[in-house]
């Protein structure tokens, strides 16, 4: 077996365990292998930070401590390392601060962090629990052999909203223990946003024979958003409200809301799909606790093929059908308080369905194919629309492994795109993980897109995946990027 193929092997291998923490090589610069990597960074001289036997971690508040307790584990303390409101002389301190005022020239925002470390103190400095976290983030992997070096970190995201997709339909399992370290994954890499694409896939208490046992229950899914929510990741559902609804169709109590008798999408020309999308909605509203209610309503159209739809189209068009669609769907969240979000590809190819719209809906903007260019984040600007998320795939929905060149490409260059027309969402897809079964490795492109959102900007590839080498495996070796390349390309 070639050295390349025994580490792609063993790539697979450890991703299924999560990152390793492995002894560095002395050639390593922790620094250097930091992911997402930190927006300024200022070597001081002077000796390292060396952990002993008796070093503290001390918090100013307890709402700290599940980081805290991650940073112990990391750099090798027991967990009674961790203090509150103690002092001493040689410690690694996590302090909040009431603002930036005097601390940083410039205002680094609830998420942005201060690193100092120097012989004696390693500190993390934050506004709120938030930065402290993605602090603590970023410190941990600084240290190498328990000692970490002196230098000074100011770091914020690029991005507000740092979402990953992840589709659970078509009959998977929702296995929490999995979804945990998902979770643990994406916030270790500064995700702040996670959301459940589910159709037939939670068991609705209003239609009871959706969903089973084995896919997302109530007590999984408040599970989850506890364990996301610890990690500061806000978890919103989406359920398919127009097309792409084959499975919650399929079933004969609800075939009566089909456009079509085969069709996988609803009605929209029937009061008893506003009915049953209500009733959805309520229960969902009631679990999670995420400001929007992502509807789908995307690769839709031809409402004629339903004939209660057909005297309206002549009317209005399928146009005005959709819009009016939506407009239903707003209307019964509204009562929820709950915001509306929508995929924006019918309303690219068909302008005239934004006419109606309120323009605080949602759009998220998605493309796949191979772009130089995202001129549509423009379009949706001049229809008037206020809130986007550039929606860029890891995995599309046909992939049974990722396009990793056009993936790649396209995180950057949405990105890039999103932050020049001033947007501040991005949503990273990833779709049908579980009929692949690798869907670990997914996870290497969707850490190139979280450092992407963080930092504005993606990464050229042969500096990630020498990062990521570290990052991930714990290896910083002469030529570890290519063996990356070949591994996962």
């Amino acid at each position: 077996m070639t050295s390349a193929l025994a580490f792609a092997l063993s790539a697979v291998a450890v991703l299924s365990c999560g990152p390793t923490r492995a002894t560095l090589p002395p050639e390593a610069a922790p620094i250097d292998l930091v992911i997402p990597r930190p927006k300024v960074i200022e070597a001081r001289r002077g000796d390292a930070f060396v952990v002993s036997a008796d070093t503290k971690i001390v918090l100013d508040n307890a709402e700290d401590q599940l980081g805290a307790h991650q940073l112990a584990d990391a750099i090798g303390l027991p967990a009674t390392a961790t203090v509150i409101g103690a002092t001493s002389e040689r410690a690694i301190h996590l302090q909040r601060i009431a603002d930036w005022r005097g601390a940083s020239d410039r205002d680094l925002g609830p998420e942005g962090y201060m690193i100092e470390v120097s012989a004696d103190t390693a500190r993390v400095t934050a506004t709120d629990s938030r930065g402290l976290f993605y602090g603590v983030q970023t410190l941990a992997q600084l240290f190498d052999r328990r000692a970490a070096p002196a230098l000074k970190i100011s770091d914020w995201p690029s991005t507000k909203n740092r979402m990953v997709l992840y589709d659970t339909s078509e009959g998977g399992s929702a296995n929490v223990d999995y979804w945990k370290r998902w979770i643990d994954a994406l916030s270790r890499a500064k995700v702040n946003q996670l959301q459940i694409f589910m159709e037939d896939d939670y068991t609705f208490q209003s239609y009871p024979f959706l969903g089973s046992p084995v896919r997302m229950t109530r007590d999984k899914l408040r599970e989850i958003k506890r364990y996301a929510r610890e990690r500061h990741i806000e978890v919103m559902p989406e359920i398919e409200s127009l097309g792409h609804a084959e499975a919650i169709l399929a079933h004969p109590e609800l075939a009566d809301l089909r456009v079509a008798a085969k069709d996988g999408a609803f009605s929209p020309c029937t009061e008893r799909t506003y009915t049953v999308l209500g009733d959805l909605y309520a229960e969902l509203a009631a679990e999670f606790d995420a400001p929007l209610v992502h509807v789908g309503a995307d690769e839709v159209w031809e409402f004629s093929r339903d004939p209660r739809c057909r005297a309206l189209v002549a009317q209005i068009g399928d146009e005005g059908i959709y819009s009016r669609h939506i407009q239903r769907l707003q209307t019964l969240l509204r009562p929820l308080h709950r915001g509306i979000a929508i995929w924006g590809d019918e309303i690219l190819d068909h302008p005239k369905a934004a006419e109606g719209l309120d323009r605080e809906i949602v759009i998220f903007d998605w493309h796949y194919e191979q772009w130089k260019a995202f001129p549509s984040l423009e379009t949706f600007h001049d229809l008037g629309f206020k809130n986007i998320y550039a929606s860029p795939a890891v995995l599309g929905f046909y992939d049974s492994y990722p396009q990793l060149p056009i993936a790649f490409q396209n995180l950057d260059g949405f990105v890039r795109a999103a932050r020049a027309a001033a947007i501040d969402s991005v949503c990273v897809t990833t779709w049908r993980m579980n009929y692949s079964g690798n869907a670990e490795n997914y996870l290497y492109g969707e850490t190139y897109a979280a450092e992407a959102m963080w930092a504005g900007q993606g990464s050229e590839l042969g500096n990630f995946n020498r990062r990521f080498a570290g990052y991930w495996f714990g290896i910083a070796a002469p030529g570890v990027a290519g063996q990356i390349d070949r591994a996962f390309w």
